[in-house]
């Protein structure tokens, strides 16, 4: 993924401080098809708690004027600035924590410290376990044409960058155990399609073609693997591994069988030798690769050291091995997160400011990216981006995402939709209801919290180390500059109310 072995400029990359671009406050409002803009002159500037005051007693006609229109009760347009509820803190009032919250590691050759349980039937999933864009990206050598391959005075090869979603892919093994599991899944990049009515990358591979891989290729392999007085105990097809799994609840749930560490290396070798020797049928399998995969491990890697602390909880990962660029390519997601300090009377929530926030980005090389407002404030919000290609694979810092803690209360991982269809809420559905039911009962939950706010650098494994030991001057400059001061929860939570 990345030129070198060792990223450069890590530090002048990581939290800068940019140049902010003015924004006009000139109040303007759209009229008419022609969407001509006209200045309108009797605007009233006020914060969070003061429109709560204008709106006067819930569901009367003068909040929904507030709330609905933005006018004021002596007609006046209204303009949010949520500064104003702003609670300047000190440097003691605000906790900075560190941790690492996701590992992937892309790899042609796996290497554990600890047995890994490999699976030996399909994986059943309705989508495959890498769906959704993950920000990592590998380089695919393409296909020679035939008049390359004929020429022998040309050799070259284009390659072009993928991501990880849209290689189809499927389960491979699991090592370690408990909250220190890691996931592998292993990538066919010969089988990259589209579909030919809808045009997406198709990714979840069929069952007969999962069938073919576990027969051919995976089960032959671990019966080879096995030493001779073991063989008893692996030595079945692919039927017959069904059959123990519908007898056995437990292995049903797994569908694993145990693989010493020293035994995946003649796994992985036995693998390749049989997708040499039958080309013609098992040559969609060939150049595949691994991937190995640690989600959500923040609460476990909460640390002054987060990468001690990983190494610690994850020791079935061989971190130096890993860590060798000639062995594949690690990316750690560091997560720098600000929090009120709960010792402090009254509840606060921390803001982005966007203008600051998008400097900063600029600053660091970051595409455009994707902006996620607060609500309907214009201000505030999170923001998500790819850093330019180029400059990433010198620094080795492909991703930033930085959005507001107080997004945990509704989070729901894993989940497409998060509140209701279109459709269910035009008719007032007993579903749209029961949809608001839900959001202002884990709103109710949510009064008296304090949340803050998150930054979250992708990077090598290389430059997240670097990035451990200048984060503490980094983060003193960006409380200076970049972080805006902790608003009144009680205003939110009275707006939401």
């Amino acid at each position: 993924m990345f030129n070198n072995e060792e990223p450069i400029l890590v530090k002048e990359h990581t939290l800068p401080v940019g140049i902010r671009q003015s924004v006009s406050d000139s109040p303007q409002i759209a009229r008419g098809s022609t969407n001509q803009k006209v200045t309108v002159n009797n605007v009233l500037t006020m914060g969070l708690d003061g429109m709560i005051a204008e709106a006067g007693q819930p569901g009367s006609e003068q909040s929904f004027d507030v709330f609905v229109r933005g006018i004021s009760k002596f007609g006046d347009y209204i303009k949010l600035d949520v500064k104003e509820d702003a609670v300047d803190l000190q440097e003691d009032e605000i906790i900075t924590t560190y941790d690492i919250d996701s590992m992937i590691w892309v790899t042609h050759k796996l290497q554990f410290k600890q047995a890994t349980k490999v699976f030996v039937l399909p994986y059943e999933g309705k989508k495959a376990p890498i769906h959704r864009n993950n920000h990592t990206y590998v380089e695919i050598l393409m296909p020679r044409s035939d008049e390359d391959k004929a020429s022998r005075r040309r050799s070259e090869w284009f390659s072009k960058s993928f991501p990880l979603s849209a290689i189809p892919h499927t389960h491979f093994a699991q090592t370690g155990e408990g909250a220190g599991s890691i996931n592998i899944y292993v990538f066919f990049p010969r089988m990259i399609h589209r579909d030919e009515f809808t045009g997406r990358r198709v990714t979840l591979i069929p069952y007969p073609v999962q069938d073919m891989w576990f027969t051919e290729v995976v089960l032959p392999a671990i019966i080879a693997a096995t030493v001779p007085g073991y063989r008893e105990y692996v030595d079945f097809t692919l039927n017959e591994w069904r059959w123990r799994a519908s007898n056995n609840k437990r292995f049903y749930d797994t569908k694993t069988t145990p693989v010493r560490s020293s035994a995946l290396v003649d796994m992985q070798e036995c693998m390749r030798r049989i997708i040499e020797d039958n080309p013609d049928d098992l040559d969609l399998f060939g150049s595949f690769f691994f991937v190995s995969d640690i989600r959500g491990c923040k609460g476990l890697t909460y640390d002054p050291n987060p990468y001690e602390a990983l190494m610690k909880e994850y020791p079935s990962m061989d971190w130096n091995y890993a860590m060798k660029r000639s062995n594949g390519q690690i990316l750690l997601d560091i997560g720098i997160a600000f929090h009120p300090n709960p010792t402090q009377p009254g509840a606060l929530t921390g803001l982005w400011k966007l203008d600051s926030l998008q400097a900063s980005y600029d600053a660091a090389g970051m595409n455009k990216g994707t902006t996620h407002h607060s609500c309907t404030l214009r201000d505030v919000g999170g923001l998500q981006a790819d850093m330019e290609q180029i400059r990433s694979r010198a620094v080795q810092l492909p991703f930033l995402s930085s959005y507001q803690l107080s997004f945990e209360a509704i989070r729901q991982p894993g989940v497409d939709e998060y509140f209701c269809e279109d459709s269910e809420a035009y008719d007032a559905s007993p579903v749209f209801k029961d949809s608001c039911d839900k959001y202002v009962s884990i709103y109710k939950g949510a009064i008296g919290k304090s949340y803050g706010v998150r930054h979250e650098i992708r990077g090598s494994g290389a430059a997240v180390r670097e990035i451990l030991i200048h984060a503490e001057e980094s983060v003193c400059v960006l409380r200076l500059s970049q972080v805006d001061a902790l608003t009144s929860h009680n205003s939110v939570r009275q707006e939401i109310s």
